[in-house]
């Protein structure tokens, strides 16, 4: 039933999961002005539970459309392998975060913009990724734009 899909744990190519996510996101208003691209270095499998998979990196490429406001904007979606890790990068143009905000990114409800519904937060997201024994980081220069890692372990 529904409530065991929610929290199914299994092998997933993340090359199909971001695909359906691109794929997807076609149809968001945000996204749509800016234009995603996706970039497979390496096809990776995770042992993970795709739907929450999907809802942090749906919810950090929103943010990302959010963040990019010139016409130049765009946001790349690169997966990569990195070792014994699968590697999803989310990366704008766009504004980028103030270094001295860097750090409440992760707090509940932080947001950069005011009256714009963050979604699920980053908190959260970050902790969905803690628990598939993932992390996430985020590297970003105002003016330049942002880049959210999610790195996971691969299944060989």
């Amino acid at each position: 039933g529904e409530a065991g899909q929610q929290h199914k744990v299994g092998p997933c190519s993340l090359k199909e999961l971001l695909e359906s996510v691109v794929a997807f996101l076609k149809f968001d208003a945000d996204v749509k002005k800016v234009g995603v691209k996706l970039h497979v270095h390496e096809p990776v499998e995770c042992n993970i539970n795709a739907e929450r998979i999907k809802q942090v990196i749906i919810n950090l490429i929103r943010n990302a459309a959010q963040a990019v406001t010139t016409p130049e904007g765009k946001i790349d979606v690169v997966l990569s392998r990195d070792g014994d890790d699968a590697m999803i990068r989310v990366v704008d143009n766009g504004c980028g975060i103030p270094e001295d905000l860097l750090d409440s990114i992760w707090t509940p409800f932080f947001t950069t913009k005011e009256g714009t519904g963050m979604g699920l937060g980053l908190d959260i997201s970050r902790m969905i990724i803690e628990q598939h024994s993932g992390r996430m980081e985020c590297n970003s220069k105002v003016g330049k734009g942002t880049i959210m890692s999610i790195v996971l372990p691969a299944i060989d």
